[in-house]
């Protein structure tokens, strides 16, 4: 996880993160509603969790006992913690590519008296991690045996903008697959190939992309910040920290240069968008 930086802890990014969840709650609502049907006293465990907020909105339901959140950066458990902590939600902080990670989920369970989690849910952290195969696989023997892993995930394959003459989607989708802090922009078509390796079963692909039709104007600057209003921030950030690398000078230029007419393009103009999301499910 040594690609998260600082820059995650900004209020231009904690706005963005807003705009994501508003975003996501029609294609991830259904789902959530699916697994928990008919459910009582579930134990939820959050991977990537942030700053709470999310993981209070997603999951401060009647059908959930106990909530566990798992963030590998300190500042964000410890805000987390201060906010949300209580009878249902606690935060704790672990570095998912490293043995402690087992060590706070085995105290968790210990403390909560249960032998493993109804549900784990992970959401955009594969496409931060070296080897998310290997998650995948640490995590299933927490799961509780026919309990449910939902899974989100970008897929850039997926994304696209109709018309776009001047091919600004294309030029910004490979400005967001360089950028080291924006993870792997093509880890979505990858989880079901790990999924079945891990042996995970009943695995489902509810949704690849969120989209907007042309006059959705209040929808599309919803997708184009989640998706693209970080590329500004990251790249000044790299050029700061990392200023013998020439080339993130060169696309903090591109960036500059293209990103007010693309952001126009995008939200004003009478094109069809699309930014690819897979959410998938499956269970052990």
């Amino acid at each position: 996880m040594d690609q998260i930086k600082d820059v995650y802890v900004l209020d231009d990014e904690i706005k963005r993160l807003k705009n994501q969840n508003q975003l996501l709650e029609e294609y991830e609502g259904p789902v959530y509603n699916h697994i928990f049907r008919k459910k009582r006293g579930q134990a939820v465990l959050d991977i990537g969790c942030n700053n709470g907020m999310k993981t209070v909105e997603r999951f401060d339901r009647k059908e959930i006992e106990s909530v566990t959140g798992i963030e590998y950066h300190k500042e964000l458990v410890a805000f987390a913690n201060t906010r949300y902590k209580g009878e249902k939600f606690v935060f704790y902080q672990a570095d998912l590519e490293d043995s402690g990670l087992e060590m706070v989920l085995k105290k968790d369970m210990k403390e909560k008296k249960i032998t493993g989690y109804d549900v784990i849910n992970i959401s955009f952290v594969l496409m931060h991690l070296k080897e998310p195969e290997k998650l995948l696989c640490r995590l299933k023997k927490y799961l509780k045996k026919n309990g449910t892993m939902m899974i989100i995930d970008a897929e850039d394959r997926f994304s696209t903008m109709v018309p776009d003459e001047q091919k600004r989607m294309k030029l910004f989708l490979d400005i967001c697959q360089r950028d080291p802090l924006s993870g792997n922009r093509h880890s979505g078509e990858k989880i079901k190939r790990y999924l079945k390796k891990s042996g995970y079963h009943k695995i489902v692909v509810h949704s690849k992309c969120v989209n907007a039709k042309e006059k959705e104007k209040e929808k599309k600057e919803l997708i184009f910040d989640t998706f693209f209003s970080y590329l500004p921030l990251d790249y000044a950030y790299l050029c700061e920290t990392e200023p013998e690398d020439s080339d993130y000078f060169g696309i903090k230029r591109k960036v500059k240069q293209h990103y007010a007419i693309f952001r126009k393009e995008f939200v004003e103009k009478s094109v069809y968008v699309a930014c690819g999301v897979m959410i998938f499910t499956c269970c052990r």
